[in-house]
């Protein structure tokens, strides 16, 4: 790959420095495992990473057509609540055994995208849960999940790494999860 590169620049008359060269080779690299982690998960039903998965086989997520589905887990007070978020167009419907809890998120920002799942979790999060006394329990709202700025981007804010089940150097084609993915080993984060 790298020789590919030198004769494209080459071609085009530009020189590059080995330590240029080096850098380059990476982020081309990095952005190829990406992009092919992406692709994968767009293919399989399921946009959660293949290592969680892997650890925890109960179908937390499915995607049939243009609804999504999500096992949720709440927490009010003392009490912990298992329930479906459904998420049909641009509707979420979080079915709970005493009801049902509607949200559309509003998009004030940006009218030509649709908008980011992290902004749209928040939103719901601050609107219908927070109100009720609710936690919920999945990896947007979990200590170990963070965000690189290219996997917010490229995902439009709905999935992002997984720091506590990464073995070494996080490699997105394992470590990337939904931001709606639950896993038993989720933690507050802190309030600070």
């Amino acid at each position: 790959m790298a020789m590919k590169i030198q004769r494209i620049f080459a071609h085009h008359k530009i020189e590059l420095g080995e330590r240029i060269m080096r850098d380059l080779l990476s982020r081309i690299t990095s952005t190829m495992a990406y992009i092919a982690g992406r692709l994968r998960r767009l293919v399989s039903p399921r946009r959660t990473g293949r290592k969680l998965s892997q650890q925890y086989p109960i179908e937390s997520s499915t995607r049939t057509g243009s609804e999504e589905r999500h096992i949720v887990r709440l927490h009010t007070g003392e009490d912990e609540i298992t329930g479906t978020l459904v998420i049909k167009g641009k509707t979420w419907h979080l079915h709970l055994p005493e009801g049902e809890i509607v949200f559309t998120p509003p998009n004030p920002y940006y009218p030509a995208r649709d908008y980011f799942g992290d902004e749209a979790l928040k939103q719901f999060i601050a609107e219908e849960l927070a109100p009720r006394g609710m936690t919920i329990h999945v990896c947007g709202t979990c200590a170990y999940f963070r965000f690189s700025g290219m996997s917010w981007d490229m995902s439009n804010g709905w999935v992002g790494y997984c720091f506590y089940h990464a073995q070494g150097a996080l490699d997105p084609s394992k470590d990337t999860v939904d931001i709606l993915h639950w896993c038993p080993d989720w933690k507050a984060r802190s309030k600070t």
